[in-house]
């Protein structure tokens, strides 16, 4: 069995009420196509664990991205927010944003979380196990021509299908989105990150269709996993119990 393999704690064990103290806000940034109710059930958990609400800070992965990809594009956060003792969690593209954040130098948090996302979303033949370009090329199609009815598609397809959050439907900032997605390749960052990162997914999640993907890389000890079993792609609700636990 690899390291990477081995289920482990991604922060120290050590009280609830220390762990809150240490932090100092905790940054949740949504996935593709989700709007930051999607954070509900985590923000719940974090403020039943004392952390105060007004720390918490949900963002959109547009907002996120635009900050990153188009110059003169306002930051969504205070500045404090962007490193130190700061907690930044994303979750599938917002996942991958904040890794580009990180690998950028624009934000150096205490540590990230990395949830239902990999460091290169779009599969490479015989070298990387992402999703299938056409897979992609296909939901870009389909988000042009009918926003609503590709995101009820999408849905069926990733497990996502039934919950009441609320969604970004502009096609061209869902394109967007897409063409990021596609863009993003962060391996390198695993073999030395400046932070430590918890990469968080499930063994049924069809966006990480091999959750071997570590073995391909060369990693650094400031990687740890948490693969739960069973889980899709809809951890921060279906998991948020252990989403929370995670952060503080």
């Amino acid at each position: 069995m690899t390291d990477w393999q081995r289920t482990k704690a991604c922060v120290s064990d050590r009280g609830e009420n220390q762990a809150a103290a240490a932090v100092e806000w905790v940054v949740l940034v949504s996935g593709w196509s989700f709007k930051c109710d999607m954070w509900s059930a985590v923000v719940a958990g974090l403020e039943q664990q004392g952390m105060p609400s007004e720390r918490i800070l949900c963002i959109g992965w547009l907002e996120l991205g635009r900050w990153l990809r188009e110059p003169g594009a306002p930051c969504p956060l205070p500045s404090s927010a962007l490193g130190a003792r700061t907690v930044w969690v994303g979750w599938s593209l917002g996942g991958a944003l904040v890794l580009e954040a990180i690998g950028c130098g624009k934000v150096r948090p205490l540590r990230a979380l990395v949830i239902s996302a990999t460091p290169r979303h779009l599969a490479e033949k015989d070298v990387w196990p992402g999703v299938a370009r056409g897979q992609w090329r296909s939901l870009h199609r389909r988000v042009r021509r009918a926003p609503v009815r590709a995101l009820a598609e999408f849905d069926d397809w990733a497990g996502l299908a039934g919950e009441n959050i609320s969604r970004v439907t502009d096609p061209q900032d869902l394109i967007a989105g897409l063409d990021w997605l596609a863009d993003i390749d962060q391996r390198s960052l695993l073999v030395e990150p400046p932070v430590p990162i918890c990469w968080m997914f499930g063994t049924n999640d069809p966006l990480v269709p091999d959750v071997r993907w570590p073995e391909r890389l060369v990693i650094g000890s400031a990687n740890q996993w948490q693969v739960i079993p069973g889980a899709g792609h809809d951890v921060p609700w279906s998991q948020a119990a252990y989403v929370v636990s995670e952060i503080i």
